[in-house]
C-alpha cells in the first residue's frame, strides 16, 4: 500500500468533511433517535459507498481524460456551485 497516498486521502477527506452538511445531519439524527450506533453505521456505510463510487468513476474517467482536465472541471463545478449559493435568494 502507498501510505503517502493513503494519508493524503485521509487528511483531505477528513478536513473537507468537518462541519459540512453531512456531519450536521448525522448530529441531528443522532440527537433525535437517541441511538448512536445505528446512526454511526448508517453514516459510515453511506460515506464508504459514495467514496467507492467516486473512486471507481474517477478510475474510469482517468482512462479517457487527462488529469489536468479533471482538476479544471472540478474547479469549474465548485466555482459554479459557489456562485449559485452566493446569489441564491431565500
Amino acid at each position: 500500500m502507498d501510505w503517502r497516498v493513503f494519508f493524503i486521502a485521509f487528511i483531505s477527506v477528513f478536513l473537507a468533511e468537518l462541519g459540512d452538511k453531512t456531519e450536521l445531519m448525522v448530529l441531528s439524527l443522532s440527537s433525535r433517535s437517541q441511538k448512536m450506533w445505528p446512526v454511526f453505521w448508517g453514516a459510515v456505510l453511506a460515506l464508504v459507498t459514495a467514496t467507492f463510487l467516486a473512486v471507481v468513476f474517477g478510475r474510469v474517467l482517468q482512462k479517457y481524460l487527462p488529469p489536468s482536465f479533471l482538476r479544471y472541471f472540478a474547479a469549474f463545478v465548485f466555482l459554479v456551485l459557489a456562485l449559485i449559493f452566493l446569489f441564491k435568494k431565500g
